[in-house]
């Protein structure tokens, strides 16, 4: 029963896109990485939640300079932002000097 839930056949897929999605995630260079961690549900995408600190983190994540390294915006509010990128999308969530992303495949 659960068989074709773990086996996916786009399940590999998902995951090297995380791959290349984390590589090209240039906005990492630019802040302190505190976690990685990779999460995987049943019948539901692999995604990765990444969680960070630094002093500029409104700005590294802000709508403009995300839009400014390519990003797309679909939505965004005062401590969050959706963004996607190519086959994936990110969602951020800061709070002061330490945040979270979630990178998941489309």
């Amino acid at each position: 029963m659960y068989h074709p839930l773990h086996n996916r056949p786009d399940k590999n897929a998902a995951e090297i896109t995380l791959l290349y999605a984390l590589h090209d995630l240039t906005e990492l260079q630019s802040v302190n990485v505190k976690k990685l961690q990779k999460d995987e549900r049943l019948g539901r995408n692999t995604r990765l939640l990444i969680g960070v600190e630094g002093d500029n983190l409104q700005e590294i994540f802000s709508r403009d300079e995300l839009v400014k390294n390519g990003w797309t915006i679909v939505d965004s509010g005062s401590r969050s932002v959706l963004a996607e990128r190519n086959d994936y999308r990110m969602a951020v969530f800061i709070d002061g000097v330490k945040g979270h992303l979630e990178l998941s495949a489309k």
